[in-house]
């Protein structure tokens, strides 16, 4: 019978030791885990791009599996440590935005903070929680040393970040761009259920100062080299260039601007979230 999953996910890359430490802390407590290098590559710092893919992949994995996300700029400050429930998954991070996209999309989401006593017997680093702090409870708690509530305690402040927000202005929606993957491909918050919402006509898509003026159903709808938007695998609008990087060609990043605009047969939506 195999043991739990438990995936990770840092912005430590594989040459300093940094991973195999966090490894070796979960296999010493869980002898069978069953351990998934999510990725840990990640721009250094770079909170928002790791709770963008850590909602890719986490709930494609079966119910019970635990996931650790470390990107953890304020390591060894004041900010707390959590444990969060969502769609039969545990999530352990640090409370700083990283699990944003995972309670704003899971139904049932809770969180609380993991209690300060937490930490392996060897001690507590104030540069190392990964290791000391996450790793070592979500072992205790897969191996069933412990429960999500013998760890925890209520929270007093989730951190939602500012990034991610949807808006209606007249016949359009306007959101922004949230994660520029490998490829250049530019992925929008804009969620496929804003666009059902209404029976566009005529729809474009601006994203800086380009325009375009329909929606594809796959990159090669287009020719090599031309922009185009539709829907990708993680239902969010995007943007990009078949054959090519959209980020390049046009010279944005995130957090630049898209506007969906059509004329609208049915009502607009405001207040959407992302």
């Amino acid at each position: 019978m195999s043991g739990p999953i438990i995936t990770l996910l840092t912005d430590f890359g594989m040459s300093d030791g940094y991973v195999a430490a966090m490894k070796g802390v979960i296999l010493e407590i869980v002898p069978d885990a069953i351990l998934i290098d999510a990725g840990h590559d990640l721009q250094a710092h770079d909170v928002q791009a790791a709770s963008w893919v850590l909602a890719q992949y986490a709930f494609s994995y079966p119910d019970g599996s635990i996931h650790i996300a470390v990107v953890d700029p304020q390591v060894g400050t004041e900010r707390d440590l959590v444990v969060a429930s969502a769609g039969g998954h545990l999530f352990f991070a640090p409370n700083n935005g990283l699990l944003h996209w995972i309670s704003r999309n899971t139904a049932g989401f809770e969180v609380s903070r993991i209690l300060d006593h937490v930490f392996r017997p060897e001690g507590k680093s104030n540069t190392f929680h990964g290791r000391d702090v996450l790793a070592y409870a979500a072992a205790r708690i897969a191996r069933g040393f412990e429960t999500f509530e013998s760890i925890t305690e209520p929270l007093e402040e989730f951190e939602i970040p500012a990034w991610g927000e949807v808006r209606s202005r007249g016949d359009a929606l306007e959101g922004e761009i949230i994660h520029v993957d490998r490829f250049g491909n530019m992925i929008s918050n804009i969620h496929r259920t804003y666009l059902e919402q209404v029976a566009w006509n005529n729809v474009s898509v601006q994203v800086g100062e380009g325009r375009i003026s329909n929606l594809s159903s796959a990159y090669a709808d287009v020719m090599p080299g031309d922009p185009l938007a539709l829907v990708g695998s993680h239902d969010y609008l995007e943007i990009a260039v078949y054959h090519g990087s959209a980020a390049r060609s046009m010279g944005l990043k995130r957090g630049a601007k898209v506007v969906v605009q059509g004329d609208a047969k049915g009502p607009v939506s405001s207040g959407v979230r992302g």
